[in-house]
């Protein structure tokens, strides 16, 4: 298991908890958590995940596999700064630009998660689009409309 595997399987419960207790404002304008079932199982999972927010959007990325339990405008739930919303999620892939676009915005969000994705800001505090063409590349991004 590699070095981040490990990390992430040590820190998702400690962070969940977190997201989910009344101290969740300590992250939760940066983190959420995502609930999804298993497409095999069907068994309800859920992970924190990083995310940016446009106004009933929402955009995560991930390198994990769990993102094929997405289908194609599958009902999700999302726990957002303390406040549980249900939204339809789609998984993109395979769209370059679509991904650069997205993750461009939510690292002008969440500066900190450029090293995660190894991008540079350039003179202007822009993620140099070079980096993240990269980044994309082994990244999967979420989008999920939120219901209203």
């Amino acid at each position: 298991m590699g070095c981040m595997n490990l990390l992430f399987k040590v820190l998702n419960p400690i962070m969940k908890l977190i997201l989910r207790s009344p101290l969740h404002a300590i992250v939760s304008k940066r983190i959420m958590i995502i609930s999804f079932s298993g497409r095999k199982s069907g068994r309800e999972y859920s992970t924190p995940v990083s995310y940016f927010q446009e106004g009933d959007r929402v955009v995560c990325f991930t390198h994990s596999p769990w993102w094929k339990n997405i289908g194609d405008g599958s009902a999700e739930k999302v726990r957002i700064q303390g406040v549980d919303f249900n939204g339809h999620a789609v998984a993109i892939s395979g769209d370059v630009e679509q991904k650069v676009e997205n993750l461009t915005k939510m690292l002008e969000a969440v500066p900190g998660d450029a090293g995660f994705y190894n991008v540079q800001f350039d003179e202007r505090g822009v993620p140099r689009r070079e980096d993240v063409e990269r980044a994309v590349q082994e990244a999967v991004l979420i989008r999920i409309q939120l219901a209203g």
